[in-house]
């Protein structure tokens, strides 16, 4: 077993892009290693096993990208 310890994610991601839209849409549930206890930052540990990855709860994070090799600017139109 290794000294140096690591914190771990474990990460289900689906990914939506539209062939005629800038955006990417990136939906995941993500589960983590334990925090330390009372601090909101993560218990590096050993293995996988010990960090409880697979067994803490999940949380989601929803993230849009916009592609800018995708993007179109449209010069704006003055009326006189």
């Amino acid at each position: 077993r290794s000294d140096s310890r690591k914190t771990f994610r474990l990460i289900k991601r689906v990914t939506l892009v539209y062939p005629d839209s800038p955006y990417k849409f990136d939906f995941s549930i993500i589960k983590t290693s334990s925090n330390v206890k009372g601090k909101s930052w993560l218990k590096p540990t050993h293995t996988i096993e010990e960090s409880n990855v697979f067994e803490n709860s999940e949380h989601f994070e929803i993230e849009l990208e916009l592609l800018n090799n995708k993007f179109k600017v449209i010069e704006k139109l003055s009326f006189i």
